[in-house]
């Protein structure tokens, strides 16, 4: 009796601690919604009570929506599979095959037509209505016609191939993702080679996918009726509605992210419109990937063959179409993963929830114009071949050669973070090894992506001279640089070197983990506990079964995630890059797969039987719903795209909307009023820089270093006469100067121009007048005779300050040297016999010695009269201060550097303040007009010596000062 009443004890505390295990998240999530904490919920202050009671109202309101809805959407769940049960024992005829096909192929030739028609980038830019409908229709039919022609030419191919495998590698599931992949492979080898060739093109385009539409019903058809007989008529298994309700939360964020990531056309992103849409743009118009325009973006999108076609096919702005199929495509390797490691279906689809929630409301990963949602998909790929299929095969049978195919694309397409794949691979054939279980297959799948990458160096080096742009550091000594500055100049391979541009070894951080594994969204549906159950229940496991190494403890899924998951950590741990959180979406999706895994195996060690049933049930029910409820309330531009997909927002309204987003909606509407102005034909070059749509549009938008180049002769260019340099730029057909005198947030001088003989006090104004401005916003142009209009006196003089550095220079490592050497001279005798509070006597020297290093950093350079007259009133009060500095705290105990600069920051700021007023002062205090192309183009010596510094790069890790 005491025993069975301690085991009845002891099943309640496990039932206990389950049910806050699920409660926690929940609790969470209505702190999250309410934006406060739990006890502030019942605290008087009526704003905010009445701010969160809106927001769990709302919030609230949308999850009993999504409940209800799931519950109505049973039936006609139930009903389809029935149906699709039904109708794989009724095979269709050749007849209704054919008609099938030419719909699809028909349905895509019109989507094409009224994408070309429309012109969502261009023409139809201030178009709504019925006429907008039309065309986000289109866009969105492109989804789907991009993952058929992928599954119908990967399956076509896959048939091709020949060897038999085993049974379980025919399953529908399964062939659906082989297909998927090695079709969507095939497809980005086709479009990367024809761009390569300069041959793509909308009726090349056509020339590869018709064919694939017409026969994509039969392929469909062949993929689903390979299951075995007794599957076809498989009534719905017990607990389906759990399962159903889940496949509808599926469908739910499968269409909020087809809206938020694919009909949206503004994200919220900066580099994108002025690097990716630009080089989409420059392809799709001309059929060739070779750099001419946008030079540095051929090493990252060359490859993106997909991509490519998209743009050549629908305009730049149908990009996301492709990397929403790798997106659904990724949750399918998630439910097949899952579905193996938890044997349930109900688990599997909850993991396929999460993830398609992870994109949803994750900003860094949702970012389908970019290729970090096609990169995860391909680890995932990876991750699943590996323990799915390569070991169940042998190297020459169709699913591993259809696995090296694909692999060998993602080397050549993905060049630098494929080495992640590698390290993978070969870390779980060390594994598999160690297991004594077959590893052939798998080391010619690293081979594969060996291959690939090697590919990709090697058309890199023939069409531009350089293996790789990152590391740059590593590849730049050994390109053929002669070559590479001949056709594209040096000015962005400078900068790129300057900023160390690429990998930087051993400079990873621990604060880096949670953006790049998703913790903040992983977090609220599991709590760190359940990682630490879930690990003791498999050393459980492990013990009761007898095996006590861990290679015996682990099934071949968890080999293959744990592999990945360790490069991806050790990758995190030792390199920064500067995209790399944006990169490893698949990490935070691994973290995802393993939660859902510790969450059955901790509900399960804490209550068996029937209250654990319940309890995991209603743990997928509240964190599924959960995960819907966050992804709508993550993106501030649903409502926008809600209306958009209406007809109600124009492309260009949208493109306000991201811009408010971003506070650069006055910069989008001033060159909106610019290309009204001059036309779509004239070049605008971005002497500062703030990145957002209006690099973009209107088309054809900004151009800016060091996404463009300004030639191979940059040194005459910046140092040469300023007639010569107007010249240089004139050839490159640079019509017209942007900049933002007083920018309000941020918007650095960011080009080569800005510190060239060009923008010298007086130079400036015989070359330049000023065709349109704007408040604090100009645009510049050739001044052609004495009558045109003189520039502002303030443009000059404030351009001057800023090009100088006047007020921001203790930021600078050579003024922070000289500040070290004044206070290495307090030394020798001491007023006082106390070392922490004693005065050096020569405290004075010292302070007018740093005093004498101020004016010199702050005059130099400084030409027109009435900055110096400022500079001046400045210096003298900061004579004052570093005198009143050095004698109150005259001690080399108390007095250091950083305390030094921040004090004479500090001065600065103050006494700019006074003379030029707090927006001029806070411009002109700020280190970020310098700290780009302004030490590139300090001096012709410096220039050369940066442009040879690469061999003292890799030995030491520092360039030059």
């Amino acid at each position: 009796m005491g025993a069975r009443g301690g085991n009845a004890w002891l099943r309640w505390i496990g039932i206990a601690i389950a049910v806050a295990l699920v409660s926690r998240p929940l609790w969470r999530m209505l702190a999250d919604v309410w934006q406060a904490d739990i006890p502030t919920l019942f605290n008087s202050e009526p704003g905010a009570l009445s701010e969160g009671r809106r927001r769990f109202g709302s919030a609230t309101a949308l999850a009993l929506i999504i409940a209800a809805l799931g519950w109505f959407a049973a039936g006609p769940l139930r009903s389809s599979r029935t149906w699709l049960a039904a109708a794989l024992q009724r095979p269709a005829g050749p007849r209704a095959g054919i008609l099938s096909g030419l719909a699809l192929a028909a349905g895509f030739v019109l989507s094409i037509t009224e994408l070309h028609r429309f012109d969502l980038g261009g023409s139809g830019l201030s178009d709504s209505g019925a006429a907008l409908v039309v065309a986000v229709i289109a866009k969105v039919a492109l989804t789907g016609f991009w993952a058929l022609c992928s599954v119908s030419l990967g399956n076509f191919a896959l048939n091709r191939i020949g060897g038999a495998s085993k049974p379980a590698l025919q399953a529908p599931l399964r062939q659906t993702i082989l297909s998927f992949f090695l079709g969507a492979s095939l497809y980005g080898w086709l479009g990367a080679g024809l761009a390569l060739v300069e041959r793509l093109s909308v009726w090349s385009v056509l020339a590869m996918t018709l064919p694939a539409l017409l026969f994509a019903p039969a392929a469909i058809f062949r993929i689903l009726s390979s299951q075995t007989p007794t599957a076809k008529v498989e009534m719905p298994h017990r607990g389906s509605a759990l399962v159903l309700f889940l496949q509808w939360l599926s469908l739910v964020l499968a269409a909020y992210l087809l809206l938020v990531r694919v009909v949206d056309p503004a994200p919220n992103d900066g580099d994108l419109w002025e690097h990716y849409l630009h080089y989409y743009s420059e392809v799709g118009a001309t059929g060739s990937s070779i750099p001419s325009g946008v030079w540095y973006h051929f090493f990252l999108s060359k490859g993106a063959g997909l991509f490519l076609m998209s743009a050549a096919t629908g305009g730049a702005l149908t990009v996301p179409t492709v990397s929403y199929g790798f997106a659904l495509a990724t949750a399918a390797v998630v439910f097949d993963l899952l579905r193996v490691l938890t044997r349930r279906p109900a688990w599997a689809w909850f993991g396929c929830v999460l993830v398609l929630g992870l994109y949803a409301t994750d900003q860094a990963s949702g970012l389908f114009f970019k290729h970090h949602a096609s990169f995860s998909g391909y680890a995932m790929f990876t991750l699943w071949a590996a323990a799915l299929v390569l070991p169940r095969c042998s190297p020459r049978q169709a699913p591993a050669i259809a696995t090296y195919v694909c692999l060998a694309y993602a080397g050549f397409h993905f060049l630098v973070p494929s080495a992640l794949l590698l390290g993978a691979l070969l870390g779980h054939a060390a594994l598999l090894a160690a297991k004594r279980a077959p590893v052939a297959a798998t080391v010619w799948a690293g081979v594969a992506v060996g291959a690939g990458a090697v590919f990709s160096l090697a058309t890199n080096h023939a069409v531009t001279g350089l293996l790789n742009d990152v590391p740059i550091w590593l590849f730049w000594p050994i390109a053929d640089q002669e070559r590479f500055a001949a056709r594209f100049g040096t000015s962005g391979l400078l900068f790129f070197l300057a900023e160390r541009h690429g990998l930087g070894l051993f400079d990873g951080s621990v604060p880096f983990f949670e953006p790049a594994f998703r913790w903040a969204y992983l977090s609220s549906f599991f709590p760190g506990i359940v990682f630490a159950l879930a690990m003791a229940g498999f050393v459980l496991n492990s013990l009761r079964r007898g095996r006590t190494h861990m290679a015996g403890a682990l099934n071949p899924v968890m080999f293959a995630i744990f592999s990945l998951a360790a490069v991806t950590f050790a990758f995190a741990w030792f390199v920064r890059a500067p995209s790399t959180a944006r990169l490893l979406v698949y990490a935070g999706i691994l973290v995802l797969m393993v939660g859902v895994v510790a969450t059955r195996a901790a509900l399960s060690l804490l209550a068996g039987g029937r209250p654990g049933r319940l309890i995991a049930g209603a743990a997928i029910v509240i964190f599924g719903i959960r995960a819907c409820v966050s992804a709508f309330f993550a993106n501030p531009t649903f409502g926008s795209a809600l209306s958009h997909a209406a007809g109600e927002k124009s492309v260009a309204r949208m493109l306000v909307t991201a811009a408010k987003l971003s506070g650069n909606e006055e910069i989008l509407h001033f060159l909106t009023s610019v290309r009204e102005r001059i036309g779509g034909d004239a070049v605008v070059w971005a002497i500062t820089h703030f990145p957002g749509p209006h690099y973009f549009s209107p088309l054809p938008g900004l151009r800016s270093e060091p996404s463009y180049s300004l030639g191979s002769r940059m040194d005459e260019l910046v140092f040469g006469p300023a007639d010569r340099a107007a010249e240089a730029l004139k050839r490159q057909g640079i019509t017209y100067l942007y900049l933002d005198l007083i920018p309000e947030i941020e918007g650095p001088l960011f080009s080569a121009i800005a510190f060239s003989s060009l923008f010298q006090p007086g130079e400036l104004e015989r070359h330049f007048t000023v065709s349109l401005r704007e408040g604090n916003q100009f645009l510049l142009t050739w001044r052609i005779s004495a009558a045109d209009p003189p520039l502002p006196e303030e443009l000059g003089r404030i351009l001057e300050l800023r090009r100088s550095g006047a007020l921001s220079f203790t930021a600078e490592s050579g003024f922070q040297s000289l500040v070290t050497s004044c206070l290495a001279r307090l030394g020798g005798r001491r007023t006082g016999t106390d070392p922490s509070t004693s005065r050096c006597e020569n405290a004075s020297d010292a302070a007018r010695d740093l005093a004498r290093a101020v004016r010199d950093r702050m005059f130099a350079g400084v030409r027109v009269q009435a900055n110096r007259d400022a500079l001046e009133q400045i210096a003298a009060a900061i004579d004052t201060g570093l005198a009143d500095d050095f004698l109150q705290y005259g001690s080399a105990s108390v007095l250091d550097r950083q305390w030094l600069l921040e004090r004479l920051s500090l001065r600065l700021s103050r006494e700019a303040e006074r003379r030029f007023g707090a927006d001029l002062a806070k411009v002109l205090t700020r280190a970020t007009d310098r700290i780009h192309f302004a030490r590139m183009y300090a001096s012709p010596e410096r220039l050369h010596v940066l442009a040879n510094s690469a061999r003292r790069v890799m030995k030491r890790g520092v360039l030059p000062e």
